[in-house]
């Protein structure tokens, strides 16, 4: 996995740059294997080993005197259980220790913390036209705003129903969560005390004109909220939490 969100760097200490956000880099390589062992005709159980790098550009000192970046080696161990548990359900789910080594210059008060990794999808056909998704991610990564690393959670509920061979309906939830916490840049911006968390609430319809043209209408709904609430006047806690309203209209070929 590769981020380049190809912006230039300026220095944001003077005009006319103040209030512009440089972005670095960042980027994640694993490899590793599986075994698994079938407990049943249905369901099998399976251990598994990664062993990755997360990278993070470091900044210039012409752009800033921080010399703090996050980049890591790391090794999982991953235990985990996938199959049909029942008929209508499916579910592959592994989760373990992460090992990390960070580098010399990242702010952390831990350079060898264990983490945690666990991902999950379940799936529950409710009827042969309706089913709910649960999709689950929880990992140490990397800011895109470059300093400090975070913990990144993700849990996101989907329900789809097929009424017509035409019209699909699809109503979801999301909970993001970025936690910062785990650093110790608290100087400046105070980069490591932060907590954002993001709630989604979506719906939407999707028809099928033909068997290779679709037309969809959707519409989400943001809640931003800052998890520290205590936070000090000076980083201004207040800033981080918003409201959001999206609608969107598509159209998808296929061929």
């Amino acid at each position: 996995m590769y981020y380049d969100l190809r912006t230039d760097w300026h220095n944001t200490g003077a005009a006319p740059y103040k209030g512009y956000q440089n972005y670095p880099d960042r980027s994640d390589v694993n490899g590793g294997a599986d075994l698994g062992y079938r407990l049943t005709k249905n369901i099998a159980v399976t251990v598994g080993y990664r062993y990755g790098q997360q990278y993070q550009q470091q900044f210039t000192p012409d752009i800033t005197s921080d010399r703090h970046f996050s980049s890591s080696d790391y090794q999982r161990v991953l235990l985990g259980l996938e199959g049909r548990l029942w008929p209508w359900l499916n579910v592959k789910i592994a989760g373990g220790p992460d090992f990390r080594d960070y580098n010399p210059n990242a702010a952390v008060n831990d350079f060898h913390p264990v983490k945690y990794y666990g991902e999950a999808v379940f799936t529950a056909t409710i009827t042969k036209d309706q089913s709910l998704t649960f999709n689950y991610k929880q990992w140490q990564w990397v800011s895109s705003t470059g300093l400090v690393p975070y913990f990144d959670s993700t849990f996101a509920l989907n329900y789809h129903w097929n009424v017509t061979k035409q019209l699909g309906f699809d109503l979801g939830g999301k909970i993001l969560e970025a936690d910062f916490t785990s650093g110790n840049e608290v100087s400046g911006t105070a980069p490591s005390r932060r907590d954002d968390r993001q709630y989604t609430i979506s719906t939407g319809v999707t028809y099928a004109l033909n068997p290779h043209l679709s037309a969809s209408l959707s519409y989400a709904y943001d809640l931003g909220d800052n998890v520290l609430a205590n936070l000090p006047a000076t980083l201004e806690p207040g800033y981080r939490d918003f409201n959001h309203h999206l609608v969107m209209v598509g159209m998808q070929y296929k061929f």
